[in-house]
């Protein structure tokens, strides 16, 4: 990609473009799990497919895409295909029925998995999940026992889901995880060697495999850093 004429600062690629982060009044909250009160809920933020579908007439151009969809089994499959430097490229991904919109929640949902692929809101996979206020009404259940049906997000609730979006990470690129950088800077801050054991034993699962040889020749280098330290103030002691 050429540098541009005024700031000599390169153009971001297409790629770049559909990581970017939306709007937080754009990204949407789902309501996971009701607690036993009925007045906190665990949240699941996500994007719509007219989500998708605007990042990639903005990025690309309408002309430029294209979805198909094919059933395996029970699971619908997406292909986004996008037209790229005289060639077709697809990525797909899938996904079953839901329990609210069946057939057309199946075919929204592997849209959304698809675009996720060309890193269209992969970024809110590093969004943890988090509990917040709102508000629910006692629904029927079988058995008496009590159910909740979610409503909607209190102000404070709201308040919680948009600084957990300010909280966010940068957007997911399609190379280099999250997660590896997390963990790296998590083992170069260490101060105590207790400290980078628990990070290890909380973080480790989450590094793909590619990046388990790096990430365990920084925690060692932290270690023996850690410990030469605590040896130099036993030595003044």
């Amino acid at each position: 990609m050429a540098d541009t004429e005024q700031g000599g600062s390169q153009e971001p690629t297409i790629f770049e473009r559909f990581a970017e982060p939306f709007p937080h009044d754009v990204v949407e909250w789902r309501a996971q799990t009701i607690d036993r009160t009925g007045k906190r809920a665990l949240a699941l933020a996500y994007i719509d497919a007219r989500s998708v579908m605007a990042r990639l007439d903005e990025v690309v151009g309408p002309q430029n895409w294209k979805d198909h969809y094919r059933q395996e089994g029970k699971i619908t499959i997406c292909e986004i295909s996008i037209f790229i430097e005289g060639q077709w490229i697809t990525k797909s991904d899938g996904a079953g029925d839901t329990n609210f919109e069946g057939e057309k929640g199946a075919v929204s949902g592997a849209f959304k998995r698809a675009g996720v692929k060309w890193g269209i809101g992969r970024y809110l996979y590093d969004v943890d999940a988090l509990w917040a206020d709102c508000r629910a009404r006692e629904a029927p259940s079988p058995g008496g026992k009590k159910k909740w049906q979610f409503l909607d997000w209190t102000e404070a609730g709201e308040r919680t889901l948009m600084e957990a979006l300010r909280r966010a990470p940068g957007p997911r690129q399609t190379g280099r995880p999250f997660t590896v950088d997390k963990m790296s800077d998590l083992i170069r801050e260490a101060g105590t060697v207790d400290e980078l054991a628990r990070i290890w034993t909380a973080h480790w699962a989450t590094i793909p495999l590619a990046y388990r040889k790096e990430i365990l020749e920084a925690k060692e280098a932290r270690k023996q850093t850690l410990h030469a330290q605590t040896d130099r103030r036993d030595e003044r002691g």
